[in-house]
């Protein structure tokens, strides 16, 4: 099954559950002009919503859920984290990702088509605030090519503020200083 096929069956499963979410990870990052390759789907849902369901309409899309992945999505969707889940046989997975503030989140996503479907794409100013959040190699390189891509775009306010309240205006403020030496 190829990449496009997970996506839009991973959509088709939230929007079946009727859990909000939205796209975040490598394909949010392609939606804001920095494309990268990958390996999985990441989507973010809210802390709370109903796991049951979630992993009902998941098992009757194909989706494989043993006892300790069942187990593991249950947890991210009481109290946070990330919860990786498979087709059998297939090369690509989904990152269930749950936090709190997820739910203000999703409230903010912008919509992209992709893949010939509307879909919710976490905003740039969250999707920085995650990727510093997680602070790899990988997220590091992603959010210099989203601040340099949408820097005309991007609400520079809202994104200082977001990342003092999460605790990485520091490392955010290091970036836009390059960025705005690059620039100008």
């Amino acid at each position: 099954m190829s990449y496009r096929s997970i996506v839009l069956r991973v959509a088709e499963v939230l929007e079946r559950a009727n859990i909000p979410y939205l796209i975040t990870g490598a394909l949010a990052v392609a939606c804001y002009g920095a494309p990268r390759a990958t390996a999985d789907v990441d989507v973010m849902v809210p802390r709370g919503a109903n796991a049951a369901l979630l992993i009902r309409h998941a098992r009757s899309a194909g989706f494989s859920f043993d006892k300790r992945v069942e187990k593991r999505v249950k947890q991210v969707l009481m109290r946070g984290g990330v919860a990786t889940f498979t087709l059998p046989g297939e090369e690509f997975s989904v990152d269930l990702i749950s936090r709190d503030g997820a739910s203000d989140i999703i409230k903010r996503a912008r919509f992209f088509k992709i893949y010939g479907k509307e879909l919710p794409v976490i905003s740039p100013e969250d999707l920085i605030i995650e990727k510093l959040l997680v602070w790899r190699g990988v997220d590091l390189t992603d959010v210099a090519r989203i601040v340099v891509s949408q820097w005309k775009k991007l609400d520079l306010d809202s994104l200082r503020r977001l990342a003092e309240e999460n605790g990485v205006d520091r490392q955010l403020k290091k970036i836009l200083s390059v960025a705005e030496r690059e620039i100008g």
